[in-house]
C-alpha cells in the first residue's frame, strides 16, 4: 500500500467514524469535516474510490469527478 493510499484510507475511516458516531449535525459542517474533505479533494484524480465514498454515503459535499 502506498503512502497516499494509506492516507486516503485513514481519512476515509475517520470521515466514516464521525458520520456514524457524532451527534446529529455534529460532524457535517464542522471544521474537522471541512479538513477531511479538503484532504480528500486533491487525491480524487488518482483515487477512483473517492467516487465510491460519495455514492456509499450519498453525501453531496464529498469530492466528485466533475
Amino acid at each position: 500500500m502506498s503512502r497516499e493510499q494509506f492516507l486516503v484510507e485513514v481519512i476515509r475511516e475517520n470521515h466514516q467514524w464521525h458520520l456514524d458516531y457524532d451527534d446529529v449535525e455534529g460532524y457535517p459542517g464542522s471544521d474537522l469535516h471541512t479538513r477531511n474533505l479538503e484532504a480528500l479533494a486533491p487525491l480524487k484524480p488518482r483515487w477512483p474510490m473517492l467516487l465510491n465514498l460519495r455514492k456509499q454515503h450519498k453525501r453531496k459535499d464529498l469530492p466528485n469527478a466533475s
